[in-house]
């Protein structure tokens, strides 16, 4: 009995000595690789998180894009974004500040306007909070349409850092590239306003920066929504307006047609009629000639009799 208790108090220290070697080997490589690190904790982890972006042209501003990141999708490209917005990370292994606050928009054309290097400014740079680079997570969503949100991948397609791009189009050229992180959910007006400017080869002639950005909070949250609630409202109340104008139409041309084909029908009633009439007065005259014909014999004949008693 004690050896069998020996034993077994030795397997279960040899237990415990192999979780923590196995635990401070964890702790080593989160350590050393920035990719397995954990990702803060948010309070409202259900909700995607909602970001925003202000862009101005030399100070003037141009407007808000409010985006919406899919943090069920690609948790890591989510967070780094959101934490881009708030600058919350502080400063990153390059040395620049990891926030969009103050970054140019770097391209126009192809499809999208470019933006989000924190490090070089020209499209050349970038960092994130986990590191220079980190791994695309995937490619699950893909660029169906304008208002798509991805961080631009590096030349090896492997890797991303704080590029981002907003469509303006539908890009299948850009699927398993660039990793979708997100869409807008308002002022693509701003970013088509942005599309409108000059640019060479891509690059914008004016200076167009990022000049605010951030997270919303659960009151501007719930203020967007019920503006969106208040916006869908708005296009059912107008898509249900022009349908009842297009019936409207519908209506009066069925009625123009009906009355047309009631005036026709009209006129071929009285064309008919007129026939009708005519032909009735044709027989009405000949009947009048024959009885004129008739009483002019009788007047010969009863001349002819007086003649001759």
């Amino acid at each position: 009995m004690a050896t069998e208790r020996k034993q077994g108090t030795a397997f279960s220290l040899n237990h415990k000595n192999k979780l923590r070697i196995d635990e401070e080997k964890a702790k080593e490589e989160a350590a050393s690789n920035p990719l397995a690190r954990p990702l803060p904790r948010r309070v409202d982890s259900h909700e995607h998180p909602i970001v925003f972006l202000a862009f101005s042209d030399g100070g003037v501003p141009l407007g808000k894009v409010v985006i919406e990141l899919f943090d069920d999708v690609s948790p890591m490209a989510a967070e780094n974004f959101r934490c881009l917005c708030t600058g919350e990370a502080g400063t990153g292994n390059s040395g620049a500040k990891l926030h969009f606050k103050g970054t140019p928009v770097h391209h126009i054309g192809d499809g999208y306007v470019g933006g989000g290097d924190i490090v070089a400014s020209d499209g050349t740079g970038g960092d994130s909070i986990f590191g220079r680079r980190f791994q695309i997570e995937n490619y699950k969503m893909t660029h169906t349409g304008e208002g798509v949100v991805s961080m631009i991948a590096t030349k090896n397609l492997l890797n991303v850092s704080s590029q981002f791009s907003i469509s303006l189009k539908a890009l299948p050229e850009l699927n398993n590239k660039n990793a979708v992180v997100g869409r807008v959910l308002d002022g693509m007006d701003v970013v088509k306003k942005l599309a409108g400017y000059s640019h060479v080869d891509g690059a914008p002639l004016n200076m167009l920066t990022v000049s605010d950005c951030g997270e919303l909070n659960r009151a501007q949250r719930k203020s967007h929504a019920f503006l969106e609630r208040e916006r869908e409202m708005k296009e059912k109340d107008r898509a249900e307006a022009r349908k009842e104008l297009e019936d409207e139409k519908t209506r009066r041309f069925d009625d123009d047609d009906d009355a047309l084909l009631a005036i026709k029908n009209k006129l071929k009633c009285t064309k008919r009629k007129a026939k009708v009439i005519d032909v009735g007065q044709d027989e009405d005259e000949e009947e009048l000639d024959w009885i004129k014909q008739k009483n002019s014999a009788k007047q010969i004949t009863t001349k002819k009799r007086r003649k001759f008693f």
